[in-house]
């Protein structure tokens, strides 16, 4: 199930941070039974910004479906500033953030902004234009909220990662490649 926010467009993810990649995906494979994982090693050539200052946060992020739901897992493999290290220096672990597809980013920018939340991470791909945006309420301690704008590409890599799921019968859980542009090219999509 999804739900939309018309300002926001759709919520389509758990984003959940986690000490252990491995382990968390042989959690929600064993005791879920989601599956299959599509795991990298790096999402590729990102910047990032943290709180207004630049930051090289390396991650690894592994994504499945419940349903239409997407599940990320995300495992910070250095020390540098990010919303990550943050939520696991506070002793949590598990859902760091909801994602919303947005339809109209500047609104959604703008919704969040209105109603308190700050702006605290982003991400970009090198050479490119649309930023993925994590919004915090600075008066609650909670998830943070993910805008994602639509773009045909990214739709088309979530679509094959959904595609992974629907009918999995328990094999070749893991999937693993190196990075985002690795899977999409192995995947046809470029």
């Amino acid at each position: 199930m999804t739900t939309t926010i018309p300002a926001l467009g759709t919520a389509f993810q758990l984003g959940m941070v986690v000490r252990d990649i491995e382990a968390a995906m042989q959690h929600w494979i064993k005791a879920m039974g989601v599956g299959p994982f599509i795991y990298m090693e790096e999402p590729g050539p990102i910047k990032c910004t943290y709180r207004g200052k630049p930051t090289d946060a390396k991650i690894s992020v592994a994504f499945t479906y419940t349903d239409n739901m997407q599940i990320e897992l995300i495992q910070q493999r250095n020390t540098a500033p990010s919303p990550y290290m943050d939520f696991l220096a506070s002793g949590r672990e598990g859902l760091q953030h909801l994602a919303f597809y947005a339809n109209d980013p500047e609104a959604a920018y703008r919704q969040m902004e209105a109603n308190g939340l700050k702006l605290a991470y982003t991400i970009e791909p090198v050479g490119g234009t649309e930023q993925v945006r994590y919004y915090e309420d600075p008066k609650q301690v909670g998830t943070m909220t993910e805008i994602v704008p639509i773009h045909p590409a990214r739709r088309r890599i979530h679509g094959a990662i959904l595609a992974a799921t629907k009918g999995w019968e328990g094999k070749n859980p893991i999937r693993r490649f190196k990075s985002i542009p690795h899977f999409a090219e192995v995947s046809g999509l470029i």
